[in-house]
């Protein structure tokens, strides 16, 4: 017997039912859903990152609003690539469904038990005005590069 009767056994520790993963406020899923639903993968991740940073994780805005960056660059891009008569249903609800599961699958257990300990929560009215301001720099953004890589457009201006 090598193990000391003294000795604290070894376990992770988790926070107290009662205390709240953070005392800052976190963006519940309703709100990703809905900036998600405004402003697709970039607004929905920016919120993913906000909640991973402020429950401790600090990678989380590199992660998380690094790869929606990525995925709405691929949106963008199927957008100029694909057919015009596609409906934009098909670009709006995936982006939705796949930002709703990371959303509970990566924060849904965290956000539970922040609700559970009276944890405080973000208004879905501030994820609506992020959302407004992510469409308006989205958009900032392709104009600049409708205007570097239409000369056409250049001489128009």
């Amino acid at each position: 017997m090598d193990a000391s009767p003294y000795q604290a056994p070894e376990a992770e520790l988790q926070p107290a039912q009662g205390t709240p993963a953070t005392d800052a406020p976190l963006y519940k899923i309703s709100g990703i859903g809905l900036a998600t639903l405004l402003a697709g993968f970039a607004a929905g991740g920016l919120l993913l990152a906000l909640n991973g940073k402020r429950l401790g994780r600090p990678n989380a805005m590199l992660h998380y609003f690094g790869g929606a960056l990525l995925a709405t660059a691929g949106v963008i891009a199927a957008g100029l690539l694909l057919p015009e008569n596609i409906p934009s249903a098909v670009f709006v609800i995936p982006q939705i469904l796949i930002v709703l599961h990371l959303a509970r699958h990566l924060q849904g257990p965290a956000l539970t038990q922040h609700e559970t300990a009276g944890g405080r929560f973000e208004s879905n009215w501030k994820a609506f005005g992020i959302s407004i301001l992510m469409i308006i720099a989205l958009f900032a953004v392709i104009l600049a590069g409708m205007l570097l890589f239409d000369p056409a457009l250049r001489a128009e201006l």
